[in-house]
């Protein structure tokens, strides 16, 4: 047996998937460890999907079991159906209001609940017009009740369970031996179960279909060995123009095959006896099936679809499943079978980046480019294998013109998208643009090594050489210049990523957040006492609270690689500290400092954790951003003192970490913090804007400030000074200029709904003399972007 260790995770997913099947549907296929399965349970109940009732349920009263079984049979109908009326009470209970009359005596009856079952499953394919014939095989399970012995233990097929079935004092026998020793009301209180086991037997089924002299006319089979199922199959003939043209076929012939339970109904006690369970149908065809058109996008009106049909043209559909999915074995333009599937799958590759000649994708080289010359021979050839590409894929031949219009216009779109990287790549000239493009590269290279250190448990200089996917790089390049000039038409467009899960969306928009928090220090200067270059430069977006905390920390480590690079340089980056604060609700962290006796601040938090008479962590954030050390209770400082704390420090407990000792992390938690020190790098969630028309402080993070106190912070509009040597401000500081919206498509429904609401207010409150900031978008699920 395979040792789980060395699984791959395309075998954990074959097993999950595997006892999916098997839980929810039952023995699949040819070959099953769980072919004759025992059941104490009727497979109906036992299996959600799969199965096929008669399509006449006629009540037949000879059942042809024998009186003990019978008498199973009707002992199990009933605790079925009391079942039922248990659960149906529950749910409507449930659907009661919570406020009613307590004087209410009667419980509400529960209304019926109709279930429509399946009585047939098909499969359409594509026969090329030379096809005399289709192989077809059925495939299925019969369950049938059979008498427990001793030998129905916890082996038999592992669905038979310990626990033993209610039972009937009048039955007697073997059942009345079996269930020995178990009174009635204690196992009432089990699972409802059948006094009987249930008994798996396969079937399969082969007939082999003619095509020829068989249009237009429905026809049907008894499959041999049944019992009562049946195939229909009706032949259309289509012609060439549905085709696609790059097949050059004369025509083909539309096949409909179903599977059709026709055996005799049964309603009340023993219905399962008729049901086919794990139905599945196989169609062969030995010339092999002719592709779908699947042109249903080309001439839509809706422009994804009709990108979709353009992407997904060499995408090949070989059938279409009625009631059930269909499965195909293709392997690219070839197939031979197809099958139903009960449970649909969908295997998407990994997204892998193209090897591009000339182009220096590695961060640390890009960090310690020489000059503008150095960056033009790295980066150019980016935007120039970007350019031939466009030329290549403008000649591609297209079988219809809707095609190639549409390709027309997404090459123009990336032709302008080339511009703005060649445009990128020219601005580098400039010396504060290109110095703020190489810290930016440090950055990313000293967060990525450090997180590779923890996700592998190896030394940061161990790591492999951090670099760039050329599309992280390309999306970098070309937001350049919406940063740089505020005034250009690029700082107006809303920026979409939109990429595969996985595929490093979240890397290419914190590069240009890094970019944006150096690039503003260096035009603003850093001269002089009051840090006029302070402020919120990047505000992060999220609608739900638990996205927020999960890219916390991923966005916290590029801050603090930022930090130790501005200590290396307090010249050039100044001496107010790179930091994050986390906004969110108090139910992920208190939103005051408060007192010890104030249970919803934080010094209470942090004094009752230490003491140890509160488990709850202080801060949704459990280790260290830097170098992954969990925090532990010595870990959170309240400074300067417990009775007069106005910030909380969070110190690492690694000796080895940059941040222990009295380098605590530049991390901020709290509100008040937050709205003082105005973290250049904000994330938060949409709930804390609504609470803007109420509180005046939360203007201070668009920059609307009145003084400086020195080493402490900003006083806002309504704020009061408390230190010595308050300066006050001689201008307000910039307004947010990067907005990141990540995960775009939660825009949509409720949530989006109420978050649109504070789009507009956020964005004129982070405008100023007419500059609006740069918005930037995240998503890999979105429609209509």
């Amino acid at each position: 047996m395979m040792d789980d260790c060395s699984m791959t995770s395309a075998e954990v997913r074959e097993k999950l998937l595997g006892a999916l099947g098997l839980d929810l549907v039952g023995p699949i296929g040819e070959v099953s460890p769980y072919a004759r399965e025992k059941l104490e349970q009727s497979p109906s109940r036992w299996y959600l999907t799969g199965f096929l009732v008669p399509r006449d349920r006629r009540v037949v009263r000879d059942l042809g079991v024998s009186p003990l079984q019978q008498q199973s049979l009707n002992l199990q109908a009933d605790l079925e159906e009391e079942d039922e009326q248990e659960n149906d009470l529950d749910d409507t209970a449930a659907e009661r209001p919570t406020g009613a009359d307590d004087t209410d005596k009667e419980t509400p009856k529960a209304s019926g609940k109709p279930r429509f079952l399946p009585s047939s499953l098909g499969l359409t394919v594509l026969a090329p017009g030379n096809c005399h014939s289709l192989r077809v095989i059925a495939r299925w399970g019969d369950y049938a009740p059979v008498e427990a012995d001793e030998t129905d233990d916890d082996d038999q097929g592992d669905h038979l369970g310990d626990d033993s079935p209610d039972y009937d004092p009048s039955i007697g026998g073997e059942l009345q031996e079996m269930l020995e020793g178990i009174g009635e009301e204690d196992q009432k209180k089990k699972h409802k179960r059948g006094p009987m086991i249930w008994e798996r037997t396969p079937g399969w089924s082969e007939l082999t279909i003619e095509l020829d002299n068989q249009k237009d006319q429905l026809s049907e089979a008894d499959l041999p060995g049944s019992n009562g199922l049946k195939l229909a199959w009706i032949c259309r003939h289509t012609p060439r123009e549905a085709l696609d043209p790059a097949l050059a076929l004369d025509g083909a012939i539309t096949v409909s095959i179903y599977l059709v339970n026709d055996r005799q109904g049964i309603v009340g006690p023993g219905k399962d006896l008729t049901y086919a369970f794990q139905a599945e149908l196989e169609i062969q065809c030995v010339p092999g099936f002719v592709p779908r058109p699947g042109l249903s996008g080309l001439k839509s009106s809706d422009e994804d679809l009709r990108i979709a049909d353009l992407q997904y043209r060499d995408v090949f559909d070989f059938a279409v499943g009625h009631n059930v999915s269909a499965a195909p074995d293709a392997f690219g333009e070839k197939c031979h079978v197809v099958r139903s599937a009960w449970i649909p799958t969908a295997t998407v590759e990994l997204v892998q980046p193209a090897q591009i000649a000339g182009v220096e994708l590695r961060m640390e080289a890009l960090g310690l480019l020489a000059d503008h010359a150095a960056a033009l021979r790295a980066l150019e050839p980016l935007a120039t294998e970007y350019d031939q590409w466009i030329l290549g894929q403008r000649a591609t031949e297209f079988s219809f013109p809707e095609r190639r219009d549409i390709s027309a216009k997404l090459l123009d779109r990336a032709a302008m998208v080339a511009l703005r990287i060649h445009e990128g790549v020219q601005l580098l000239a400039d010396e504060k643009v290109f110095t703020a493009f190489r810290i930016a590269n440090r950055a990313m290279a000293m967060q990525a090594r450090q997180r590779m250190a923890q996700s592998k448990e190896i030394r940061p200089e161990d790591a492999s050489e951090p670099e760039w996917r050329p599309f992280q790089l390309a999306f970098l390049l070309m937001n350049l210049k919406g940063v740089v000039d505020p005034k250009s038409e690029d700082r107006e467009n809303v920026e979409l990523l939109f990429f595969p899960t996985g595929g490093g969306k979240t890397e290419a928009y914190l590069g240009l957040a890094a970019f944006s928090l150096v690039f503003r220090r260096l035009r603003e200067g850093v001269s002089g006492v009051v840090p006029k270059y302070a402020g919120v430069t990047v505000l992060m977006r999220y609608t739900l609270r638990l996205l927020t905390l999960d890219q916390m920390g991923r966005a916290a480590s590029l801050i603090c690689a930022l930090e130790l690079i501005r200590r290396e340089d307090l010249t050039k980056l100044g001496k107010w500290p790179f930091e994050i604060g986390l906004w969110v609700g108090a139910a992920s962290t208190p939103n005051h400092m408060g007192h010890r006796r104030d249970e919803k601040s934080m010094v209470y938090r942090v004094t009752a954790f230490k003491n140890g008479t509160d488990s709850r962590r202080p801060i949704p954030i459990e280790k260290c951003p830097w170098c992954g050390r969990k925090f532990e209770k010595e870990s959170y400082e309240l400074y300067p003192g417990i009775d007069d704390a106005t910030d909380l420090h969070i110190h690492c407990l690694n000796e080895n970490c940059a941040f222990s000792g009295d380098n605590h992390l530049p991390v901020l938690m709290v509100d008040e913090p937050i709205y003082r020190r105005l973290p250049g790098f904000l994330i938060a969630t949409v709930d804390k804007f609504a609470s803007m028309p109420w509180r005046g402080d939360i203007a201070s993070l668009f920059g609307k400030v009145t003084a400086y106190e020195r080493d402490q912070g900003f006083v806002g509009l309504d704020g009061e000074t408390r230190a010595q040597g308050t300066i006050a401000m001689p201008q307000k500081l910039p307004p947010p200029e990067l907005i990141i919206q990540d995960e775009l498509h939660l825009i949509s429904g409720p949530l989006g709904t109420i978050a649109g609401l504070f789009e507009t207010a956020i964005e004129a409150l982070s405008c100023r003399d007419g500059v609006v900031p740069k918005i930037v978008s995240s998503t890999a699920t979105v429609r209509r972007a």
